[in-house]
């Protein structure tokens, strides 16, 4: 098992450029937070699964087809406790 982490801080501008890395290492799952991360890494990889967290419309941006059935490489980690449940059931399928 290895983690790497990446950390954008306030810098904004190197987010695409931290996004390349991991993906050239080819790992076995990216994890990311935050809606500009998660969009990041999905334009680097169509390969490599990403799980995410605290994107607030995972939907409409395009990450997942909807919340019952995220399909693609994008499984949801759910941010909201509420919605736990329904999205633990169904990420695997």
């Amino acid at each position: 098992f290895q983690l790497d982490v990446r950390w954008v801080a306030t810098d904004f501008n190197r987010t695409q450029a931290l996004a390349r890395e991991p993906v050239q290492t080819q790992p076995d799952v990216i994890e990311v937070t935050s809606t500009p991360a998660t969009a990041a890494i999905m334009r680097e990889t169509q390969t490599i699964p990403v799980g995410f967290a605290s994107v607030s419309d995972p939907v409409g941006a395009g990450f997942i087809q909807t919340l019952t059935r995220p399909g693609g490489l994008a499984p949801l980690l759910p941010a909201n406790p509420d919605t736990a449940p329904v999205l633990r059931a169904t990420v695997g399928r």
